[in-house]
């Protein structure tokens, strides 16, 4: 028998429960005064036994005269919500009623004895207590009132239960935590760089064998490998243009592929796919090209440029081209430079996105492109996947295209490339 049940059988008799210290005594029952019962708060959570009993004595109290006497009793009030309900079913005039939780009370007490057999557990494992020491009879009183603080401390640590060991289901969840977790740093990476320091190097060289020489003294080189203001890699008069720029991204000119210039800014910059169809529809205008800024984990800022065309393209945006978004059809890449898509792929990082709901395109599967599926109705992985898109790149940019990686010194001047 429960408690809420014990305490509505003495109500309908004209009973009371005894008071034996912390407890409600029911005939043969016992049950703390703390304990919950199975009697839910519409505002959440459950009823103690003690409120239940206070407000059974005190039920022909006015609201004021009861919140009174609960707050001078210390002891928790029935939310005016509650009263009536509660009332008809403790005196008998309902046999049930809806706010009745009997299942949350055999869910508490199978976690109360779960709590109970580890704790069991561990004082089996723990090792015997050592006796504490006699006092030497001859100690004086003062030694006595000394030591007597630090034996109850001491006593006290060995009666101590260690704490559990962590339940099944609480590593079950620990390991779907770590599975799920991405990794962005380790302690080794941390400490790779993608710059080159060799003009730093050469420069070094050159001015020891210059001082050595007393020849003159050479310039000394923009950090990152760029040549110095005015040289034959930077522009100005007479200059060529600089080799570096604005990286390249190619996406599909095709309305029915799931990334196009209309929706490709939002995916890649927030992580959110919006269709084709409804940015058209939102009145979203067809452009040339798209500038997408993304924040990189250690170099800052870069931007992309993005464009679903090469037909303008010169030798110096073919260099600049780093990814390709593949729809499947061959056709997309007709009248590019690079003649088949084995070739294509092999000089930039390629990407496939579709959704989870269709199949692969069969072409796509011989092509040298990593594979992203979307979800075509809920959006809560799109961030996910937007991640893994530039994790690769950044993988593939650091090893085949660290020139197009951006210089703090220089990140200002990229935008000028077209």
């Amino acid at each position: 028998m429960d408690a809420l049940t014990a305490l509505r059988r003495f109500t309908i008799a004209g009973r009371e429960p005894a008071v034996d210290g912390d407890s409600f005594v029911f005939d043969d029952l016992r049950f703390p005064r703390t304990a919950p019962t199975t009697y839910k708060r519409q505002a959440g959570g459950f009823y103690t036994l003690e409120a239940l009993v206070f407000f059974v004595q005190k039920k022909d109290l006015g609201v004021g005269d009861y919140m009174r006497a609960a707050r001078s009793s210390r002891v928790a009030t029935v939310s005016n919500l509650d009263k009536t309900n509660l009332l008809n079913y403790i005196t008998g005039k309902t046999d049930t009623s809806a706010s009745i939780d009997r299942s949350s009370l055999r869910r508490t007490q199978a976690a109360r004895e779960e709590q109970d057999a580890k704790r069991r557990k561990v004082d089996a494992a723990a090792p015997p207590a050592a006796e504490p020491a006699a006092a030497p009879r001859a100690a004086a009183p003062a030694e006595a009132v000394e030591a007597a603080p630090a034996a109850a401390s001491a006593a006290a640590a060995q009666r101590r239960p260690a704490p559990a060991p962590p339940s099944e289901a609480k590593k079950a969840v620990q390991d779907i935590v770590a599975d799920r977790e991405i990794r962005i740093r380790d302690r080794n990476n941390i400490l790779q760089s993608s710059k080159s320091f060799q003009d730093i190097v050469k420069w070094d060289q050159n001015l020891k064998k210059g001082a050595a020489t007393g020849g003159k003294q050479p310039q000394a080189p923009v950090a990152g490998g760029a040549a110095p203001a005015g040289g034959s890699a930077a522009k100005g008069s007479g200059g060529a243009k600089r080799a570096d720029g604005v990286p390249i991204i190619i996406v599909p000119s095709s309305l029915t592929a799931p990334l196009t210039l209309y929706n490709v800014k939002e995916f890649l910059e927030n992580g959110r796919f919006v269709s084709t169809a409804e940015r058209r529809k939102a009145g979203a205008a067809k452009v040339p090209e798209v500038l997408v800024e993304r924040v990189h984990p250690t170099l800052g800022l870069i931007r992309y440029k993005v464009v679903d065309s090469t037909s303008k393209f010169h030798q110096r945006h073919w260099d600049r081209v780093v990814a390709v978004f593949a729809a499947g059809p061959e056709w997309q890449f007709k009248n590019w430079k690079w003649g088949s898509p084995v070739e294509i792929f092999s000089r930039c990082q390629g990407f496939h996105i579709f959704f989870d709901d269709k199949k692969v395109v069969p072409s796509i599967l011989s092509w040298n492109v990593s594979v992203f599926p979307i979800k075509k109705q809920s959006r809560n992985m799109d961030q996910l996947q937007t991640h893994r898109i530039w994790e690769t790149l950044d993988k593939w940019m650091e090893i085949r295209a660290p020139n197009l990686l951006p210089n703090p010194r220089r990140r200002d001047d990229d935008d000028d490339d077209d």
